[in-house]
């Protein structure tokens, strides 16, 4: 009984440790300049190598999109950040992104190593959420000229164009008109 309980740790073990690098993601640009997102180390010559631990809501589906909607997503992923005593601006920040259609991928800071991790990614003093990542640009608090100027320049259109099964928290938006803010 004793060999059957080990055998069923081990491979629980196993199984579990399988997963572990597929939670890894690596960013890294080549000699000629390119941008690479992978699940694997990069090469040796890569320059400006980040390396990220993905969480669960990590992910973003984005195989029902439209074109220019799935390259904005795949080429300036979007995450929101929130913390468990945010105020109206964070449900504000969420209606822009639900207004514009841009898949979105929610981090909520809960623990003091997630909110250290965020206020050195954002270069920041203090923990301050809203906040949004589009790709590499970091901006701290809700505004929604600058956000809306982020998302611009990233390529994600002005109107809701996601699928109801796209992103992590999206719904289809009504179209709006593009000059359209929040807050």
């Amino acid at each position: 009984m004793k060999r059957i309980r080990l055998i069923c740790l081990l491979l629980l073990g196993l199984c579990w440790q399988a997963e572990l690098p597929a939670q890894q993601a690596y960013r890294w640009v080549d000699k000629n300049g390119g941008v690479h997102y992978s699940d694997e180390p990069p090469p040796a010559d890569a320059r400006q190598v980040q390396q990220k631990r993905l969480g669960t809501n990590s992910v973003i589906n984005t195989s029902d999109m439209p074109y220019t909607l799935r390259q904005a997503a795949q080429n300036f992923p979007v995450t929101l950040y929130l913390n468990v005593e945010c105020d109206g601006y964070c449900e504000q920040a969420r209606q822009l992104l639900k207004k514009r259609g841009v898949p979105y991928a929610e981090r909520s800071l809960r623990s003091k190593e997630e909110i250290d991790a965020f206020v050195r990614d954002f270069k920041l003093k203090e923990s301050f959420v809203p906040a949004l990542a589009v790709g590499n640009e970091r901006i701290a608090g809700f505004e929604a000229a600058a956000w809306n100027r982020a998302l611009d320049n990233a390529g994600y259109p002005a109107a809701g164009t996601v699928p109801p099964s796209a992103g992590s928290t999206n719904q289809p938006p009504p179209a709006a008109p593009a000059g359209q803010q929040g807050g």
